[in-house]
């Protein structure tokens, strides 16, 4: 006993080596710029486990000699790591792979260009990127140009900015676009006949990505990602704040991460017009049930925010756009905004934003929310052509702002883009990065590989992600050949207003000011080390400096004279999430129900869903049922297959509305539930379905209420289906945790007996309304719902219709009520309690019969809830009727 209790002391020092004896780290005799504005500039720090622990402006060679690792910098400039905060990482890592068309002035080349690099198609599609929209000037129908290019094989386009893409036609059939597609915040091109003609505008462009990336395979994202995170060590960026929009590609990230590839930290970000995007990527890598899955390093890959596109881009042509009004046509209307705002309480938002207009609604929808905000740090992207009052207004509210900077190598082009449309342009207005940064901390960013769409082409030397050549021209407001752009002088920042805005300001926008951006005591020891002094005096210099070595965490990832050793792709990354949890249930009839669930969440389409939930119940019998469903098994058509097998007792109290409670039978019997369903998503929510519904009873004994046995046929045992057709039509936000939307849906079966049983023929209709909005925010739920059913003809046991239960008239038990008619009203009030807890007070009502409907049944109660995550909550309702009263502990809200 005494050998075990030493055997398993001495393993957990082992575990505790690393932290307990580590060693810190002093680099000395630099000349260290901290971005600390109390103190500056510096000439020693300490690193320990990846944080600094000390600074300070001189040591002595004794307290050198004390350090057993130490490193003596030569009197080398540090600086902290950049901060890249808004960039779209892999498809600019991906960019690096595909075919470049940078360089493309006009249709011909680009033609000749195309034909020369076709063969060169990753994962079965051409993509090609950083193509000037001006070499389009002429194509009137840019389908029709790549379809006599390449009739057959799928050409994808993206324009350098980001914001507008072209495709041939079987790229539009890979991307599953059509004449009928709707994309919010954004638009397909159509011609004078309402045919596609090959532009993709903003969203649309940002739902092509989203579709390719879901076409590579994982080896591709993988190596493009090592690719992409080499250029960007190189150029000293330690952070970024992505636009990974995929979750899949967030759980590559964390992946990497934990085997040690992935070096960059990187704060993540959703795609807010699909919120599954944001359900799945906000709890990803966190261990289920706290202690199942793999360890992550959140202080490495981290859920930052979620972003939505308020209007278009400054540098696309009006020829192709239509709009001369800067930043295009505005998306997003203020009540829209406000609603994203309210419907989503806990989750910050980043705001693409370009023009007046579409900030001017933003604005007045945080303004108008007030405390209702939350405390929340929103991001406004870009803000290129905006007022002073209103960037004022901006830091009145508390947002934070990122910064285009290699925007301004468009300047001379956007003025004369707009002069030539005789557009009322205020200059002052147009990317003023000087007011940004002194009114708003502003942090200037690559937005990598979209952040340059004209003149940038002229320097090729110069990498669009390099923050040093971006804080060159908005230092000087000069090209790299030392040409002035005119009318930028007044709008120039100073070297120290640059070096913040990549350093303190990029952390503030991530929210991390209080761990990244600085060299200072508690920070994150993520430094770069420069072949030369900062030049002051002579910013011109910047557009020449090199990084030399960079850190991340105190580790080295990357020495300009020392190549680090490659990583390699050796594991499959799945693309699926997981949820464990164990199940507490009660119900009246069954009594108390244990076991465990498990959630199979896709993380990208197509691909398959599943659940599965094991029950037993206190008195020994089971209850298993789950679910596989399929995304896309064809285009817009989905295969949902739930499966029930259940032993669970069931009470028996007759048919109709005039059962009494305390006169009721003891039914023991197997049964099986299948219903397998094809799903045709139309358009604007309207979906219709086609199913099947099987169902089995086998009965295996009857009591009665005291216990004994009873021998009297109650109904024959029973096999029958039902084939039946539904319409619906869903605007809810979420179809599990709903806050917002009206849900309806009509079914017709009809079902006929198999077997002994094939006297049953019957025909159902059913109708199923519901409605819900939050009030104050969406913490606080209004819901209510409607149904109804009739049945014609001989229906058996298992189809009837009836009420009581956790779901209709929750004062009743499981099955009180049975019947050929019935219709149910039900209303509840959601609440917040506490955290993860929230309550409920509902009122239900209803009747069912034989016949006809000339009862009103009433039940009313409360219950708490606990949300596991945003797709699942557990849910306790307490219901009070008239001669019963109902406790259920069950999953999922009742409507």
């Amino acid at each position: 006993m005494r050998l075990m209790r030493y055997q398993i002391a001495f393993l957990f020092l082992i575990g505790l080596t690393p932290k307990l004896f580590s060693q810190p780290m002093l680099y000395y005799n630099g000349q260290i710029y901290t971005s600390d504005t109390n103190n500056l500039n510096i000439s020693y720090f300490v690193v320990n486990n990846g944080v600094i622990i000390e600074t300070g402006d001189a040591i002595s060679a004794e307290r050198i000699a004390e350090f057993q690792k130490s490193e003596n910098l030569m009197g080398k400039t540090i600086i902290p790591g950049f901060i890249d905060s808004h960039i779209h990482f892999i498809d600019g890592a991906l960019g690096l792979n595909q075919v470049n068309l940078v360089d493309v002035k006009d249709s011909v080349t680009l033609k000749q260009r195309i034909l020369e690099t076709l063969g060169s198609s990753s994962d079965g599609v051409y993509v090609a990127r950083d193509l000037s929209s001006y070499a389009l000037l002429g194509v009137s129908n840019p389908l029709k140009y790549l379809d006599y290019i390449s009739p057959e094989f799928p050409v994808i386009i993206f324009l350098k900015s980001g914001h507008a893409a072209i495709a041939n036609s079987a790229g539009m059939n890979i991307l599953g676009f059509n004449e009928k597609t709707k994309i919010a915040d954004g638009h397909l091109g159509l011609d004078e006949t309402d045919k596609l003609n090959g532009w993709l505008m903003e969203a649309a462009a940002m739902e092509a990505l989203k579709n390719i990336g879901e076409e590579y395979k994982y080896k591709t994202l993988e190596n493009a990602i090592l690719r992409g995170q080499e250029l960007a060590l190189s150029y000293g960026i330690t952070t970024i704040g992505d636009n990974t929009f995929s979750p899949y590609n967030m759980k590559i990230y964390q992946s990497m991460q934990r085997e040690g590839k992935l070096k960059l930290r990187i704060w993540t970000r959703s795609y807010g017009r699909i919120p599954q995007t944001t359900n799945l990527m906000g709890p990803m890598g966190l261990k289920k049930l706290g202690f199942i899955g793999p360890q992550n390093d959140f202080n490495r890959v981290h859920y930052h925010l979620s972003k939505l596109f308020t209007d278009m881009s400054l540098s696309i042509p009006t020829e192709i756009t239509g709009n001369i009004e800067p930043g295009g046509e505005v998306y997003l209307s203020k009540n829209e905004i406000e609603n994203y705002l309210l419907l989503n309480p806990e989750t910050t938002f980043a705001f693409h934003v370009q023009g007046k207009k579409g900030l001017h609604n933003i604005i007045d929808a945080l303004t108008d929310l007030g405390s209702r905000n939350n405390n929340r740090r929103h991001v406004i992207d870009h803000a290129g052509y905006c007022t002073e009052k209103q960037l004022e207004q901006l830091h009145n509210l508390g947002v934070s702002v990122t910064i285009l900077a290699s925007q301004t190598f468009d300047y001379p082009s956007l003025i004369k883009e707009y002069s030539n449309n005789n557009v009322s342009l205020i200059e002052d207005d147009l990317l003023n990065v000087r007011k940004k940064i002194k009114i708003l901390h502003g942090a200037l960013t690559s937005d990598f590989p979209y952040g340059m769409d004209t003149s940038f082409v002229q320097y090729p030397s110069n990498d669009g992600l390099n923050p040093l050549s971006n804080m060159a021209i908005n230092i000087t407001g000069m090209f790299p050949d030392g040409s002035e752009i005119n009318g930028f002088a007044n709008k120039t920042i100073s070297v120290s207003e640059a070096i913040q805005s990549y350093t303190t300001n990029g952390a503030f926008v991530l929210g991390e000011d209080n761990f990244l951006g600085k060299i200072s005591k508690g920070y994150a020891a993520d430094f770069i080390i420069l072949n030369q002094k900062i030049p002051f005096t002579n910013p011109m210099e910047l557009y020449n400096m090199e990084v030399l070595q960079t850190y991340i965490g105190g580790e080295k990832v990357y020495d300009r004279f020392n190549p680090l050793e490659p990583f390699q792709v050796d594991e499959a990354i799945t693309p699926y999430d997981y949820t464990v949890s164990p199940l507490f249930g009660y119900d009246p009839t069954v009594g108390f129900i244990f076991g465990a669930a498990g959630f199979v969440f896709p993380l990208k389409i197509p691909s398959n869903y599943g659940n599965i939930q094991i029950m037993a119940s206190s008195n020994g019998n089971f209850n298993i049922q789950g679910v596989f469903k399929r995304f896309e098994l064809f285009k817009n058509i989905e295969f949902k297959l739930p499966v029930t097998a259940s032993n669970f007792v069931q009470y028996y109290y007759g048919e109709s509305d005039t059962t009494n409670s305390s006169n009721y039978k003891v039914l023991f019997s197997d049964r099986i539930l299948i219903r397998p369903e094809f799903t045709l998503s139309l358009s604007d929510g309207f979906q219709t379905s086609l199913f099947g519904d099987f169902r089995y009873l086998n009965k295996t004994n009857l009591k009665d209420k005291q216990g004994n046995q009873l021998i009297e046929r109650l109904m024959p045992n029973e096999t029958s289906l039902g084939v039946g057709m539904g319409l619906s039509y869903d605007t809810r936000d979420n179809p599990i945790s709903t806050k917002l939307g009206f849900y309806g849906a009509a079914q017709y079966v009809n079902v006929s007996g198999i077997g002994q049983t094939n006297n049953i023929n019957s025909n159902l209709i059913m109708v199923d309304f519901r409605y819900f909005n939050y009030i104050y925010n969406s913490k606080f739920v209004l819901a209510t719902r409607f149904s109804a059913g009739a049945l014609f003809g001989n229906s058996g046991y298992m189809f009837r219709y009836t009420l009581g239960g956790a779901e209709r008239l929750r004062g009743y038990y499981t099955n009180r009520f049975r019947g050929d008619l019935f219709y149910s009203a039900q209303a509840e009030f959601r609440f917040p309690l506490y955290k993860k807890f929230s309550g409920v007070c509902f009122i239900d009502e209803g009747d069912i019969s034989e016949k006809s409907l000339d009862k009103t049944l009433v039940t009313f109660g409360g219950g708490v809830r606990f949300s596991i995550n945003s797709n699942v909550v557990l849910r306790l309702d307490y219901g009070i009727a008239k001669d019963q009263n109902g406790v259920f502990f069950t999953f999922g809200e009742a409507f």
